[in-house]
């Protein structure tokens, strides 16, 4: 890298658009199983939420982040709006193909207005609870599958350990 390319100031443009790149997961072609819709989406990583521009209230994410493993604080209406608002702005955001908005133009469409199966199939998939195909993806989230057949764990085998 040469003297003049160090130096050169990067824009806000740059910028933005790395952290947009950095926001999202690969696209992925999947197939909505209510409407049989096949659709073009992204997955949000946590930065996609930042980036949607509806503001969380302060103490949301230390509510959230309490909540791991123990019993969830009540979240206020204030919040719950807001979590909804973060939400569907994310949702809108992560189709490709066809385009779509909370406010949809003449060539994009409201993730709403999908079947209530769609939607949830599409919440499931965005939030990395399931694959394109629908199939679960816990057993990639170290939980530890139960054992095939009796010893298959180490347990019940006789003799001496190595």
């Amino acid at each position: 890298m040469s003297d003049k390319e160090a130096n050169r100031l990067a824009t806000a443009a740059q910028i933005r658009a790395g952290a947009e790149r950095d926001a999202w997961e690969p696209e992925e072609r999947i197939v909505l199983p209510k409407s049989g819709f096949a659709v073009i989406v992204r997955r949000p990583r946590p930065l996609a939420y930042a980036m949607s521009g509806i503001p969380l209230p302060q103490g949301l994410a230390a509510k959230l982040a309490a909540a791991d493993g123990a019993e969830q604080a009540a979240l206020t209406r204030e919040e719950q709006v807001a979590m909804v608002l973060s939400y569907a702005a994310v949702t809108a955001a992560a189709f490709v193909k066809p385009r779509a908005s909370t406010s949809p133009g003449p060539d994009e469409f409201d993730p709403r207005w999908l079947p209530p199966e769609d939607q949830a199939f599409l919440s499931r998939y965005l939030g990395g609870e399931i694959d394109a195909a629908g199939a679960s993806l816990e057993t990639f989230r170290g939980q530890r599958a139960r054992p095939a057949a009796a010893g298959a764990d180490g347990g019940g085998v006789e003799g001496t350990p190595l």
